[in-house]
């Protein structure tokens, strides 16, 4: 399995890493002064090559970033201008900013950076958060990578779900992408069940606001690459 996928990342060029990365702002954050600088560091990481697209969201006081990345490009680099106003996460050598959300969902994998480069730029990106109930991790986590290996690209060629505690984070880009696969899935067989929505359902943990009923939550995009 290793050897195929080295070959098909000789096939499609450079190593690229799809990161989620999630933050928390300080009570006092003034994110409006610190954007502009944090968008100039990221484009400067663009026209040397090593980035190739980044996106911030916020809701309420938590941030997140999803970044394609090429090379070793750590996180805390390229949000330098962010740190006065993020708190701080407990870690197991150090504080840090920024903690990775994981993947537990993608139509596509990205097989390298000439293949995922985008022919125009998307019109939109967006991200919706979601609760996942803790004792139905495992529940949804193998449904869908049930899914993403019985039936490799079958949706939109960008989009990815990624989780961080009982918060799932799905970014997507429109227009939607759809393209045939250049790969194949990890399993052979055809167990993923056609009542997809009903089935999720019960994975799903309500918001304890009241008066909402979207268990999705869209969240603002505070700006993109």
């Amino acid at each position: 399995m290793s050897n195929r996928r080295e070959d098909q990342t000789e096939r499609f060029g450079a190593t690229l890493s799809r990161q989620v990365w999630r933050a928390h702002c300080t009570d006092t954050a003034d994110l409006g002064s610190a954007l502009p600088d944090l968008v100039q560091e990221l484009t400067s990481g663009r026209d040397a090559g090593q980035v190739m697209t980044a996106s911030l969201f916020r809701w309420d006081q938590r941030l997140f970033l999803y970044l394609e990345t090429i090379g070793d490009n750590p996180v805390d680099s390229l949000t330098a201008p962010l740190a006065p106003h993020l708190l701080s996460w407990p870690g197991e050598q150090r504080p840090r900013h920024w903690v990775p959300m994981t993947d537990i969902f993608h139509y596509h994998r990205c097989l390298g950076a000439d293949q995922w480069r985008r022919k125009t730029p998307p019109d939109k990106r967006t991200a919706r958060v979601l609760r996942l109930r803790p004792q139905m991790a495992s529940s949804y986590i193998f449904l869908h990578y049930q899914l993403q290996e019985e039936r490799p690209a079958g949706g939109d060629k960008y989009g990815l779900i990624s989780l961080h505690d009982d918060i799932m984070f799905f970014y997507a880009e429109e227009p939607t992408i759809v393209e045939p696969p250049r790969y194949a899935g990890e399993l052979s067989t055809q167990n993923t069940p056609g009542d997809w929505h009903t089935l999720m359902e019960p994975h799903f943990l309500p918001w304890d606001d009241e008066g909402e009923e979207a268990l999705w939550r869209p969240i603002e995009c505070l700006f993109s690459l």
